[in-house]
C-alpha cells in the first residue's frame, strides 16, 4: 500500500513538472522579431493601400514551420525613428508585442506598414496584444486567434486621431493655422494635412503631355530656403494651388520658430524640368 501510494504521488509530481517543463519551454522558444518596414507613407501616391483611419493586422500561420507572420498596416511611429524594433513576450498563452523606436528625430508622426516573424508557435489557441507608442487612449490592437483551425486572418480597428485619419479622418475640428496656443501634435497635423492637400491637387491628374506641366518650390527649411519641388498640371487652378503651396511655405517657417526645429543646411537641386514617364510627372536635371 505504502509502495502504490508512492508510486501515485511521484508520478504526479513527474506530470506536473512535465507540464511545467513543456510551459517554460515554449515560454522561452517563441521569439519574435520584424522583417520588414515600410517608409513613412503617403496615402496619396497610390490607391492600393489601407485607409488612414484603419489599424489593421493580417496573419498566416505556416504549420510545417511553426512560424506565425503577422504584418501591422498603418503603425504609427516617429516621422524620422533612428530605427522600428518590438519587444516581444509570453505568458499564459498570450504574446505581447510592444512596438518600440529608437531616437525619434522628428517633431511629426506617421504611418508605416510592419511585417514580423515568430517562431516556435504551437497550433493552439493564443491571445495576440499590440501595445502602441502613439495611440493614447484610442482602442488597442487585442484579440483570439485558434491556430488549431484558422491559420489566416484580419483584425482591424478605427482610428482618428493623429497620425490617422490625416487623410480620410474628419478634419472639421482641427486647427487652420499655426497661432501661439496650438499645440505641437495641432501644428505637426495642421502641416501634414495642407501638404496632403496639395499632393492630391496635383495628384488627380495624369501627364500625358509634359508641356502641360510645371513645377514650383515648396516648404521652408529651418535653415532656409525650399524643402523640395513639386510638380502641377497647368490644367487645375494654379492661383488656388499656389496660394495653398505659399500658405503651407508661410505655416512651416512659423513652425520652425516656434518649435526651435533643426535641419541640414543642403540646398534642393532645382529640376529643369519635367518628362512624363507611365503617365507621371517626373523631373529632370541638367548635367
Amino acid at each position: 500500500m505504502k509502495t502504490l501510494s508512492l508510486f501515485i504521488v511521484t508520478s504526479l509530481l513527474f506530470l506536473a513538472f512535465s507540464c511545467k517543463t513543456d510551459d517554460e519551454d515554449e515560454t522561452k522558444n517563441i521569439i519574435g522579431q520584424i522583417t520588414s518596414a515600410s517608409d513613412c507613407k503617403s496615402f496619396l501616391k497610390s490607391t492600393n493601400y489601407t485607409a488612414d483611419t484603419i489599424s489593421s493586422i493580417t496573419y498566416s500561420y505556416d504549420e510545417m514551420r511553426n512560424e506565425l507572420y503577422i504584418k501591422h498596416s498603418n503603425a504609427g511611429f516617429n516621422c524620422c525613428p533612428e530605427s522600428i524594433y518590438i519587444d516581444q513576450s509570453y505568458a499564459n498563452y498570450t504574446i505581447s508585442i510592444v512596438e518600440m523606436e529608437s531616437t525619434p528625430q522628428c517633431h511629426c508622426n506617421c504611418l508605416y506598414d510592419i511585417e514580423m516573424n515568430f517562431k516556435e508557435v504551437l497550433p493552439r489557441s493564443y491571445q495576440i496584444l499590440i501595445k502602441e507608442p502613439y495611440i493614447g487612449e484610442q482602442e488597442e490592437l487585442s484579440f483570439s486567434i485558434d491556430l488549431a483551425n484558422k491559420t489566416t486572418g484580419t483584425i482591424s480597428v478605427t482610428r482618428k486621431k493623429y497620425p490617422w485619419g490625416i487623410v480620410n479622418g474628419n478634419t472639421e475640428d482641427l486647427p487652420t493655422e499655426i497661432t501661439d496656443a496650438s499645440s505641437w501634435e495641432d501644428d505637426s497635423q495642421l502641416l501634414e494635412r495642407i501638404l496632403n492637400e496639395i499632393q492630391a491637387l496635383s495628384a488627380q491628374y495624369t501627364c500625358d503631355e509634359a508641356g502641360d506641366w510645371t513645377f514650383t518650390a515648396y516648404g521652408s527649411k529651418a535653415c532656409g530656403g525650399p524643402v523640395g519641388y513639386l510638380p502641377y498640371s497647368t490644367q487645375l487652378d494654379t492661383k488656388n494651388f499656389l496660394d495653398k503651396v505659399e500658405f503651407y511655405t508661410t505655416q512651416q517657417d512659423l513652425y520652425n520658430v516656434k518649435w526651435n526645429v533643426m535641419s541640414d543646411c543642403s540646398v534642393p537641386l532645382k529640376p529643369e524640368g519635367i518628362i512624363c514617364d507611365g503617365r507621371k510627372p517626373v523631373f529632370y536635371y541638367s548635367e
